[in-house]
Formats: C-alpha cells, sequence, structure tokens
C-alpha cells in the first residue's frame, strides 16, 4: 500500500510539473491585439506618416495607422485585405514621432499637442463593403516611441457606440516630412 501511495504521489508531481512550462498562450499583457465589443483580433502592422508641422511650429501631425491580421502592403494602395483597422490624425509636440505620453480625442478643429481625431474600419474582401465609423471618444497612450517603433494602448469609442482597445509593440514603417 506504501508504494501504490509513493507511486501515485510521484506520478501526480511528475504531471504537474510537466503541464506548467514557458510556452503557455500569451495574455493580452504581451501580445498586439485591436479589440472591438468583444471580438479581438491580432494586431500585425503598423505605420505612421509625418506631415511636419501642422498648422504651426509648435504643433507636429503624424498619423498612426494598425492593421490587424487579413491585411497586407500593397504599393499601389498602401495596404489591401480584410480585418480590422484604424487610423489617427495625432498631434503632438515633438518633431518626427509621437511623444510618450496620453493622446486625448478631440474635435478637428481643436488641434493641439497631445490630442487626436480618427477613424477604425473593418473590411471584408467578400463583399467590398467597408465600415468607417469615427472616433468619437478615448486615449491613447504612447509609452515609448522612435520613428520606427511604437509602445502603445488604445482605449477609444467609435459614434456607433463600439468599444475599441488594444495595445501594439513593435515596429512600424516610418514615412519621414510628407506635405499635407
Amino acid at each position: 500500500m506504501k508504494k501504490t501511495f509513493y507511486l501515485f504521489t510521484v506520478l501526480t508531481f511528475t504531471l504537474f510539473i510537466t503541464s506548467c512550462n514557458s510556452d503557455d498562450d500569451a495574455t493580452s499583457e504581451d501580445k498586439n491585439f485591436i479589440k472591438v465589443d468583444d471580438v479581438e483580433s491580432s494586431l500585425i502592422l503598423g505605420f505612421t506618416d509625418d506631415y511636419s508641422d501642422y498648422p504651426n511650429g509648435d504643433t507636429y501631425n503624424i498619423d498612426l495607422t494598425l492593421l490587424s491580421t487579413g491585411f497586407e502592403l500593397n504599393e499601389e494602395y498602401g495596404y489591401e485585405g480584410e480585418g480590422y483597422g484604424f487610423e489617427l490624425e495625432i498631434y503632438t509636440d515633438t518633431p518626427n514621432k509621437l511623444a510618450p505620453g496620453t493622446y486625448n480625442y478631440s474635435d478637428e478643429d481643436d488641434i493641439e499637442p497631445f490630442t487626436f481625431v480618427g477613424i477604425y474600419f473593418t473590411t471584408t474582401d467578400e463583399t467590398d463593403d467597408v465600415s468607417d465609423p469615427e472616433i468619437v471618444g478615448g486615449t491613447v497612450t504612447i509609452i515609448s516611441s522612435k520613428n520606427d517603433y511604437y509602445e502603445l494602448t488604445f482605449d477609444m469609442v467609435d459614434d456607433k457606440g463600439h468599444k475599441i482597445t488594444g495595445r501594439y509593440f513593435g515596429e512600424v514603417i516610418y514615412t519621414p516630412n510628407l506635405v499635407p
């Protein structure tokens, strides 16, 4: 009986140890994603367009686009495919990159540093449907930035009442010094 108990204990301990390893699935804290209401997709692609000074020397406009799985780059149109994404026109006080900090939604008439306007969109190739709800509230927090790498989180709402949250830590394709 003691041998059976000992064998059972060793077997249970072995199963416990082997089931706990470091290759468990990533959590929301360590993956790039966009979540629209309850639907989550991986973010895989980002790019920024630097529009230099706008509208004056102390406010800089940088557009940020993030796209989910299903999209790919296309030289003619920029990108194509189906999935979720968003385009934000972000205003900062630092040229050539988005300065770390929290950016608040603002309507287009109120352009000042640490504000943004934008849309989020969904597309499907089967029907060619495109939905472009306007962002009407929320924040984008830039944790760390260079002109070609960003760490950011977002928590926004669109004009149809959808909650849009997520994070992106990774490289972006940077296009410098565009003229509006």
